[in-house]
C-alpha cells in the first residue's frame, strides 16, 4: 500500500497509535527528522492518537505533537510533564479504550533493538483487534506476521522519508 493511502486510513480510524523507533534518530539529518515530526503532527491533527517511542533524545517533545500523548520510556528526564511510569499508565488506559474500535497502528522505524516496547505489542494489538490495521515501515525489517489476515501493510523504506512522502 502506498504512503498516499495513509491519509485515507487515518481519516477512517477512530484511534491512531504510532510507534517511533531508531530510524528517527537525528544523527546526520536533524532537519529531515524534525520535518517528519511536523508532517506526522499534521497527519494526526484532530485524531485521538497516542505515540510510543523508544528514542532517548527527547526531540519529540520539541515538536507540535501533543506531549501528553507521548510515552517515551527511555527519554528519562527529557520526557515532559510527568514521570515515564505515569505516562505509560495513561497509554495503557488509552489502549484499552481502542479494543473493538477502528484502530490504525503506525510502526515507524522500529527494528529489533527493543521489540517488547513497540514491535511485538503492536503485532499483538493488531491480532486481537479485528478492526485494526498495522502499517510497518522500516528500511530493513518491514516484515509482518501472517496472522493479520490482510489487515497489515509493510513498506521497505526509511520511515522518516516515507512520512515525508505522504501527500
Amino acid at each position: 500500500m502506498e504512503s498516499g493511502m495513509l491519509r485515507e486510513k487515518i481519516d477512517e480510524a477512530q484511534f491512531v497509535l504510532a510507534g517511533i523507533g531508531k530510524e528517527w534518530k537525528t544523527e546526520g539529518r536533524p532537519e529531515e527528522v524534525r520535518r517528519a515530526y511536523e508532517k506526522l503532527s499534521e497527519l494526526l491533527d484532530g485524531k485521538n492518537y497516542f505515540i510510543v517511542t523508544t528514542l532517548e533524545d527527547g526531540l519529540i517533545f520539541d515538536t507540535p505533537l501533543a506531549g501528553d500523548r507521548i510515552a517515551a520510556p527511555f527519554a528519562g528526564e527529557k520526557a515532559q510533564e510527568g514521570s515515564s511510569e505515569r505516562r505509560w499508565d495513561e497509554y495503557m488506559q488509552w489502549l484499552m479504550g481502542t479494543l473493538n474500535r477502528k484502530l490504525l497502528l503506525l510502526e515507524l522505524g522500529e527494528g529489533f533493538e527493543n521489540p517488547s516496547v513497540i514491535r511485538w505489542p503492536f503485532e499483538k494489538t493488531a491480532c486481537l483487534n479485528l478492526k485494526s490495521c498495522l502499517y510497518r515501515v522500516h528500511g530493513k525489517f518491514p516484515q509482518l506476521p501472517e496472522n493479520l489476515d490482510g489487515r497489515g501493510c509493510s513498506e521497505a523504506m526509511d520511515s522518516v522519508r516515507w512520512v515525508l512522502s505522504v501527500s
